[in-house]
């Protein structure tokens, strides 16, 4: 099997941990999810060659395993800054600012305390690494975050939106 192919592979199985993830409502078990699919895709960019990408995940991996344990504005700040460091020294052109920016929306997004407001940074962020994912030609990267932004809509309406819905009948 191609070193492409073991990439695809592994992000088949983050795709199923994504939509299992924004079904759930409770914030550590999201992050939870998350941050296991999170590290299947950061080996899927390291078979692929992306270095930016990758280590911008794998740096995710840590935000998402500090964010379990707090909300910290100032840790959110630090995993920002490490972020924008990475992306400077990896920096290859345009590709490497759009998923830094992604990475940086779900900085905002793993350090919320509501998951609204979560739930709305990670489809910001979803929607960049669609765009990402399809220019370097990935295309089950690029099912992972549709199908990332699809179940966190969902559950944004579940959640946020028919509730609303009941109280007003």
């Amino acid at each position: 099997m191609s070193l492409f192919a073991v990439a695809q592979l592994l992000v088949v199985l983050a795709i199923c941990l994504n939509i299992l993830a924004f079904q759930c409502r409770q914030r550590r078990t999201i992050i939870l999810l998350l941050l296991i699919s999170c590290s299947l895709v950061a080996v899927h960019f390291l078979l692929l060659g992306y270095a930016t990408a990758a280590g911008l995940l794998l740096l995710s991996m840590a935000r998402l395993a500090v964010g379990l344990w707090t909300v910290s504005k100032k840790m959110m700040g630090l995993f920002a800054l490490a972020a924008l460091t990475l992306t400077a020294l990896t920096f290859t052109g345009w590709l490497s600012l759009l998923s830094c920016t992604a990475v940086l929306l779900s900085t905002v997004a793993s350090f919320s305390e509501d998951d609204r407001r979560m739930r709305l940074a990670f489809m910001c962020a979803a929607c960049l690494w669609i765009v990402h994912n399809g220019i370097i030609g990935s295309p089950v990267a690029m099912a992972n975050d549709a199908l990332f932004l699809g179940s966190n809509l969902i559950g944004y309406y579940r959640f946020h939106i028919r509730p609303k819905r009941h109280l007003l009948s």
